[in-house]
């Protein structure tokens, strides 16, 4: 068996794994990163929305995406569009982004290997030791590194290896068809709210350019009831929202994946160990999307690994820093996104459509917030302001508890 040291080795090859090799390599560190897939991006598991100026504060080019500036929103009785002089958000180009930033992390000077999964780790001093790899071929190698970065995705296997306490214990599955609509509007995203087509989730319309749209719907995991192949079927098929916009549209492919959510809980670091993106639950549950939260936590720990190497390593108090870091900048949005989520499992029709006409009256950039989860009192205040009837829809949804127990969204 072949061996090989590094300074630090990191598990997956998406955004949080990728960010944080470039800063390692940009440090000077020796940084692999391995990836299961043959190639980075391979296979997409996500709708790759997110927001323009997240895109822009980590240097995405902006060929790599596809900007929109509206959003309609759809519940069982009532339609809202809210609408941005210039685009807000946007859709990725999710294999290009993702082997772009790949390109970064080599240009820094960090590895990349594809087609290489994680099979075990050795434990020495309480502390990841060993980690030993299987390639393509099946040939197996043992890798030292004096730190191991985990950003494998919601299955987090390295964590779960090592003992650490993620705290996973719900999970989004979503799906998706990628299809050429020449009748589609590529300035408009859909979100559709109700019991019909996304039980306890939302289903959505994703323009991603080039004539083509992003369909898909979301549940939670265990779901009972239709599955979420069955929910997206009927929506292409029987969706009135949709129907016109999608005539003549033709299936590319199909996209799937599944993230967790929680409450921020759990290490993200564990002797040795550091947990970024999904593997560290580092996931809006309101609006099931993580790539520009991957990328900040992915930067923020490469970073502070780099500093730790200088210091002496795993031991150094600067690895902390990170978890510090990632707590203070994002944390509240996360345990916010998280208690919103929850308060709105279960949620009838009649309750889907008291809500979209609560927001019907607010600006697009109120609704950005919200879906971003960025609240302060100043925000609340300019919401009630704008429309009283969200006084009465927010205490209701602070009295109300999932009522099956179960808790999931989706996962665009």
């Amino acid at each position: 068996m072949d061996r090989a040291r590094v300074d630090v080795l990191i598990v997956g090859g998406g955004p949080a794994g990728l960010s944080a090799a470039r800063a390692l390599g940009e440090a000077g560190a020796t940084a692999l990163v391995v990836e299961k897939d043959p190639r980075i991006g391979e296979e997409v598991r996500t709708s790759g929305g997110t927001w323009i100026r997240d895109m822009v504060e980590h240097g995405i080019s902006a060929d790599l995406y596809h900007p929109f500036r509206r959003v309609r929103l759809v519940t069982a009785g009532s339609e809202t569009t809210f609408e941005h002089r210039e685009a807000s958000a946007c859709v990725l180009d999710v294999r290009r982004t993702y082997r772009s930033l790949a390109s970064r992390s080599v240009q820094a000077g960090a590895s990349v290997r594809t087609g290489t999964t994680f099979q075990s780790l050795s434990i020495g001093k309480d502390r990841v030791s060993e980690v030993v790899l299987r390639d393509a071929s099946g040939r197996t190698q043992k890798v030292r590194a004096e730190v191991v970065v985990d950003a494998s995705g919601y299955a987090a296997t390295p964590s779960r290896r090592f003992g650490v306490p993620t705290g996973f214990r719900q999970f989004g599955l979503g799906v998706e068809e990628e299809l050429e609509a020449p009748a589609y509007d590529q300035e408009e995203a859909v979100l559709i709210l109700g019991r019909e087509f996304a039980p306890d989730g939302y289903a959505w319309a994703f323009p991603c350019g080039r004539g083509r749209v992003r369909v898909g719907v979301g549940v939670s995991l265990p779901a009972p009831g239709p599955q979420p192949a069955e929910l997206l079927r009927r929506l292409l098929s029987e969706s009135a929202h949709l129907r016109a916009s999608l005539e003549g549209a033709r299936r590319v492919e199909v996209h799937r994946g599944i993230v967790p959510f929680s409450a921020p809980t759990g290490p993200l670091v564990w002797n040795g160990l550091v947990r970024v993106g999904d593997a560290a639950g580092q996931v809006s549950a309101l609006a099931g999307e993580g790539i520009r939260l991957a990328l900040d936590a992915g930067s923020m720990a490469g970073r502070a690994v780099a500093r730790a190497l200088e210091d002496g390593g795993a031991e150094s108090p600067y690895l902390r820093e990170y978890e510090r870091s990632w707590r203070r900048s994002q944390g509240r949005e996360l345990r916010a996104a998280y208690q919103v989520h929850r308060r709105l499992l279960g949620q009838t029709d009649a309750d889907w459509e008291r809500l979209g006409r609560a927001l019907s009256p607010l600006p697009a950039e109120h609704i950005d917030r919200l879906l971003r989860s960025r609240y302060s009192a100043g925000w609340l205040m300019r919401v009630l302001v704008r429309s009283p009837r969200t006084i009465r829809v927010g205490i209701g949804l602070l009295r109300s508890r999932p009522s099956s127990g179960r808790e999931g969204s989706v996962s665009p």
